[in-house]
């Protein structure tokens, strides 16, 4: 990802009781004996008692901190209470005895407060749970915070080795929240809520990260680097993460020999950093497995995407992931010409498969510079109807461009007016690709392309999980049934688990199950009326005429044509076989209008709608309109009209009218909403 040296504020407030206020100053004290359990409360505990029960437990951190433990320990938070400071036990397990943190009791987790801990060269202690040089650990059922009014360096559970090779780490079942990294800092991305990052670049190895909820960051959630640049098997797990409000990156593995990030979902990233951020993305990472995620409202365009293969990455699996919604689209394959310290920089052998795209707006791929031999394959790729989203976009530094991308058994389901910008690109290939909706002129020559509707059983019918996406399954008759291309070490299995067969004619797309029978393709959840921008400058005090004309309000003028760049969002809501409902949500038709005097005619109003665009045998018979408009000095009207589609799929609805001329007067931005 690209570097930037913008910053902004990041005010993050929370109130919370003060328990305990410690320092770690103590000299570490050896616990009596490995396999013990030391029990912490801080509300009823004392620093003097032995710790080794609940009625005798201990009460603050600085106790624990300076307490160094052995293998088999386990030190126990009690449920309900609060401590402030930072939680650094010493003391390593061993293979055979883990030291375990954990809490005990009932209510809510344990709560360890970081107490606005940052790293500074004479302190580099950062974050509300620090452990460093340490191995054989398991970190379990605590709430982290670590908040404050200014951004820094600044974490919530830090795992450092600044001077040992460590390993055997697992941080699970933890709730870590309101950690005000800098997400604007230049090294941003290496500023996480969650941190196993060597500052000593010894190697982490054997680190296990699941079942935690990281949320309300400055930065990034997950950071994890292996410290091995690549040269030694780390077995880096990153699992069944939720991972919501993110400042900057969700997650973010670096430095890896064949990293696992599964099943992991981030929610909502790249909402306070301005710099180049993006939901999951390995870095410098070789043999990387990036599978069954979900990655959703990734926010800019300052990449924004859902995944990402980054520098220096060779042979990375994207496979059974499914992206939507994302601001700055699916998926980005980058290589800057050379590295940030002019040395050879490459991103080579990156595979994307099986994975499932919706409504990500920018790009569905961007391919950027020194990238080599992407192969992109049985993806399923839903763009929605107005979309600008392009299928491909290239990019170049230094004029160094992609070569050896190649597509195979993708289905593209186009209706956006987004375009294939790859012209310079060298060596791309496309074959049996499936393309259906629109078709701009850059769409690419394809041998065995496909044009026809793939008949999804309910495309652009996914929500939010995994497991909404069976509206991407095939129907019976499905042209993409069966006329895919055979595909080396495919991976034996599609996006729903369906076997993929060695030797068998695959499907295209992320589906590879048979033709589902006996189903009836419903309506999208999601659908668009569009609105054009000014298309004249003349002004008019009327409705038009006819379809496709220009209605105006004071001066501004809009034509709902195709290939609209501006969009109202409609909802569509089955309700029986054949038959579904529109609901058009509060939009604003009318922006940016302080002040108008215009009347509205006695006919009333008229708005025009086309139904041809991709689903014209969809709506047969009858429409019936529900629609309310209001303005100042109006009041509501509403009223109802049951009209078809002509032969050219354009329905006309008829408003009632006002009951005579009607002025409008401090029109604000939002005065007319339907």
């Amino acid at each position: 990802m690209e570097i930037s040296n913008k910053r902004r504020i990041l005010s993050i407030i929370i109130a919370l009781a003060v328990i305990v206020t410690v320092t770690l100053t103590a000299i570490p004290l050896t616990a009596s004996a490995n396999n013990t359990t030391y029990y912490v409360a801080s509300t009823n505990g004392n620093d003097t008692n032995s710790g080794t029960s609940p009625g005798s437990a201990w009460q603050t951190l600085n106790k624990v901190n300076s307490t160094t433990f052995g293998p088999g320990d386990t030190i126990l938070f009690k449920r309900d209470c609060t401590w402030v400071g930072t939680l650094y036990p010493k003391g390593s397990g061993s293979a055979d005895g883990r030291i375990t943190i954990d809490a005990y009791g009932t209510g809510n987790l344990p709560l360890i407060n970081g107490n606005e801990a940052y790293y500074t060269a004479s302190n580099p202690i950062d974050a509300a749970v620090y452990l460093n040089n340490q191995s054989y650990i398991t970190i379990r059922n605590l709430e982290v915070i670590n908040d404050s009014r200014v951004l820094a360096d600044r974490g919530g559970i830090h795992v450092d080795a600044t001077s040992t090779a460590c390993t055997d780490i697992t941080i699970e079942y933890t709730k870590i929240h309101n950690i005000a990294g800098n997400g604007d800092d230049s090294d941003h991305g290496a500023i996480g809520a969650l941190e196993i990052r060597p500052r000593g670049y010894k190697v982490m190895s054997n680190v296990l990260i699941q079942y935690n909820e990281i949320y309300t960051t400055g930065s990034t959630g997950i950071y994890a680097s292996a410290g091995s640049n690549g040269t030694t098997p780390t077995n880096m797990i990153i699992r069944n993460n939720y991972l919501h409000d993110i400042g900057g990156d969700g997650i973010l593995v670096i430095d890896c020999e064949a990293p696992l990030v599964e099943y992991n979902v981030v929610a909502g990233s790249h909402i306070r950093s301005s710099q180049y951020c993006a939901a999951i993305w390995p870095f410098n990472c070789d043999n990387a497995v990036i599978q069954y995620n979900e990655a959703y409202d990734t926010r800019t365009t300052i990449d924004g995407q859902g995944f990402d293969s980054d520098y220096q990455c060779t042979n990375s699996l994207f496979q059974y992931n499914y992206a939507h919604d994302n601001q700055g689209g699916f998926f980005l394959i980058c290589c800057e010409p050379t590295t940030w310290s002019g040395g050879t920089s490459w991103n080579s052998g990156t595979i994307i498969r099986y994975n499932i795209s919706q409504n990500n707006a920018n790009a569905q791929f961007s391919l950027v510079t020194k990238i080599t031999n992407t192969t992109i394959y049985n993806n399923t790729i839903y763009v929605p109807y107005a979309s600008s989203a392009h299928i491909v976009t290239q990019y170049s530094r230094n004029g160094v461009y992609p070569d050896g991308t190649k597509f195979y058994n993708n289905i593209i389901y186009n209706l956006g007016y987004g375009e294939y910008n790859m012209a310079n690109c060298t060596n791309t290939e496309w074959d049996y690709n499936l393309f259906f909706g629109n078709h701009p002129s850059t769409e690419p020559a394809d041998p065995h392309k496909l044009t026809s509707d793939p008949q999804f059983v309910s495309g652009g019918s996914a929500g939010v999980g995994r497991n909404t996406c069976d509206g991407y399954r095939l129907n019976s008759g499905s042209p993409a049934i069966g006329s895919g291309r055979l595909m080396a070490n495919n991976g034996g299995l599609d996006f729903f688990g369906n076997a993929v067969s060695s030797s068998a004619v695959p499907n295209r797309g992320a589906y590879n199950g048979a033709g589902i029978s006996g189903t009836t393709t419903t309506y999208p959840t999601t659908q668009y009326i569009t609105v054009d921008p000014l298309e004249t400058s003349s002004p008019y005090d009327q409705w038009g005429v006819g379809p496709k004309t220009i209605l105006e309000l004071s001066t501004q003028q809009y034509n709902a044509a195709s290939g609209s760049t501006r969009s109202m969002k409609v909802s569509f809501t089955p309700t029986s076989t054949g038959t579904a409902q529109m609901h058009t949500g509060s939009s604003t038709i009318i922006n940016n209008i302080k002040t108008a005097s215009t009347t509205l005619y006695p006919q009333g109003m008229r708005m025009w709608m086309n139904f041809t665009q991709g689903t014209a045998s969809k709506f047969k018979g009858s429409i019936t309109l529900f629609s309310s408009y209001s303005a100042p000095g109006i009041g509501t009207a509403v009223n109802c009209a049951k009209v078809a589609p002509d032969a050219n799929g354009w329905v006309t609805l008829y408003f009632g009218n006002f009951g005579g001329s009607k002025k409008f007067t401090q029109l604000t931005d939002a005065a007319m909403q339907n």
